[in-house]
């Protein structure tokens, strides 16, 4: 990265540098340049900052879980992206008690409405944006 498109080549003709220099091989076919985005671990990077990217729409249209193994894979999943979803665990913690065994396992309306508030936390535009200091704290 750079500021400037002569930064970049700058930077980028180091960076192979130092992997020539430590022998690191790497296929010139899988590289490319000056791109306006790229999906990087399931997040798009482009100018803007960091979005989310594939696996948020297998999140927001999972269904509600039928089952315990269904609930751990939704959960999981959710833990990808669980690091920038302001206080996840409290969101969460209705559908943790579902997974104590010495509790009932009945999905109610307290369930369904923290899975719902949890799939629209991960939607909102302010998550996994750059930090903005002209904003107020």
């Amino acid at each position: 990265m750079g500021r400037t498109d002569e930064d970049h080549l700058k930077n980028l003709d180091a960076t192979l540098q130092r992997l020539e220099s430590v022998a690191y091989r790497f296929a010139k076919a899988n590289m490319s340049f000056f791109q306006p985005s790229v999906e990087y671990l399931g997040h798009d990077i482009d100018a803007a900052g960091l979005h989310k990217a594939s696996k948020v729409k297998a999140i927001v249209d999972a269904p509600a879980p039928q089952s315990i193994s269904q609930l751990h894979s939704f959960l999981g999943l959710l833990n990808y992206y669980g690091r920038f979803i302001p206080q996840l665990a409290i969101l969460l913690k209705p559908l943790h008690e579902l997974l104590c065994q010495d509790k009932a396992r009945e999905w109610t309306e307290d369930f369904d409405v923290a899975f719902k508030k949890v799939k629209a936390a991960l939607t909102d535009p302010e998550i996994l944006t750059h930090f903005d200091l002209s904003l107020p704290l």
